[in-house]
């Protein structure tokens, strides 16, 4: 028998009987309210019944701001303003007394006296609208970061739970509207310029590399570095989605990672961290880490201050992919053989990329073919028009290489029989082959 009918009918009458009980029982709590006068929340238990709780109106919906948000970045000792336009939709007549408020969780506190709303304070009649300018003035001994804030322009819609903190400011846990909810990020413009915030490569065991990070000072005063390796424990490769895996620090030991680099950028120069890993014998996975490169500039962020380092450990096989294959004529035979190289960039510098080699075995039973290579092919992907940002004048060339494909064919005599391709890759981690019986073109 199908159910699914006879579930979907239960399940129409149930809620007609729910609406109807909620309009015909006049001291019931319905289950649609017009959010005019409250606000309501309504939960949904399939074990429980419907349960509504309402909570007063605290005219919240007074007024109207628009824009209800605005972001400023502004520099020490500069002012700037927004216009703001507030509309009366209460059909009553409200007064306007712009109060700030900070918000909770705010990296610093806006203080009062660097903003200022005009008018101050005025009485709006229903459907009236009026424009306010907020401007905000940040003094020249302002901490760098962001603040954030409410400017509200109703103080009657500010919610009664508020408590005092530093400096006697309020605080609000929650704002329906009437309020301008600002934004203010208090900066300088960086001294130092890092030539790229990622290492991301690809490193076969036991070899050694080496990547270069330089650092370009654009300001009038000399800057200290000083580079040092983070703890890998929080990478994410490790400790979120592979968790019994051995994490960086575990494989990598002190002397695998070593750093050379000025203690100091000198004004207008360039500067060079010089980077050069150990790959450790016997590993392959994925390992990263974060370098910190130390350098005392208050205008970068703790991102913009560290190099992440990804590794793709692989290890060069040292026994051939054996295939096996049968023909049914005595046309020649033609194996094709590529491989895709990419190009993990983001450094300066590192070890320049072999060219691949393949070793081909081909056996016809127990007898080895002759192959006779009749073509190389290589390929590449270029772009030009989506490179990274350069930061500094040493790079010349506008055109990016991202991938090259290198090609080998061979051609062998054919024959009926059972045959056993074998193919050893030297220099890459990939690659694709195909087999071709008769004319290849």
């Amino acid at each position: 028998m199908n159910k699914t009918p006879l579930y979907i009918t239960m399940g129409l009458l149930l809620v007609s009987a729910v609406f109807a009980t909620g309009a015909m029982a006049d001291d019931a709590v319905p289950l649609m309210n017009p959010l005019v006068s409250e606000r309501s929340f309504i939960g949904i238990s399939y074990a429980e019944e419907v349960e509504a709780i309402s909570i007063p109106d605290m005219g919240y919906d007074k007024l109207q701001v628009k824009p209800s948000y605005s972001y400023l970045q502004l520099q020490p000792g500069e002012t700037s303003s927004v216009s703001i336009i507030v509309i009366n939709r209460d059909d009553e007549a409200v007064t306007t007394d712009p109060i700030m408020v900070l918000q909770p969780y705010t990296e610093n506190y806006l203080e009062e006296e660097w903003v200022t709303v005009t008018p101050s304070n005025i009485t709006m009649q229903p459907d009236e609208e009026k424009e306010f300018t907020v401007e905000v003035a940040i003094p020249d001994d302002a901490d760098l970061g962001y603040y954030n804030a409410n400017i509200v322009f109703d103080r009657s819609s500010i919610s009664e739970d508020v408590g005092d903190i530093e400096a006697d400011y309020k605080i609000s846990s929650i704002y329906y509207g009437n309020s301008l909810d600002l934004s203010v990020e208090v900066w300088i413009p960086p001294s130092i310029q890092v030539s790229s915030n990622y290492i991301n490569d690809k490193v076969e065991a036991g070899k050694e590399y080496d990547y270069e990070i330089k650092l370009v000072n654009v300001g009038d005063r000399d800057i200290a570095i000083s580079p040092e390796l983070i703890s890998s424990k929080m990478s994410p490769e490790i400790s979120y989605y592979d968790p019994g895996r051995a994490s960086f620090d575990e494989v990598f030991g002190e002397d695998s990672i070593t750093m050379d680099a000025p203690s100091k950028v000198k004004a207008g120069e360039t500067a060079t961290v010089k980077i050069h890993m150990k790959i450790p014998e016997g590993i392959q996975g994925s390992y990263s880490t974060s370098i910190d490169l130390g350098i005392d500039d208050p205008a970068l962020n703790e991102w913009e201050n560290q190099v992440q380092l990804y590794l793709n450990v692989w290890k060069q096989p040292s026994e051939p992919f054996t295939t096996e294959f049968s023909t049914f004529s005595d046309a020649p035979v033609s194996i094709e053989v590529s491989t895709n190289q990419y190009e993990y960039s983001g450094y300066e510098g590192g070890s320049a990329k072999q060219q691949p080699s393949f070793d081909i075995v081909l056996k016809k039973g127990a007898q080895e073919v002759e192959l006779k290579l009749v073509k190389t092919m290589s390929k590449g992907s270029v772009n030009f028009g989506n490179n990274d940002v350069v930061l500094y004048s040493s790079v010349s060339s506008a055109y990016k290489q991202y991938s090259t494909t290198y090609t080998e064919v061979y051609e062998a005599t054919g024959g009926v029989g059972e045959w056993e391709l074998s193919i050893l890759s030297g220099n890459t981690d990939n690659f694709e082959y195909s087999i071709t019986v008769g004319d290849s073109e």
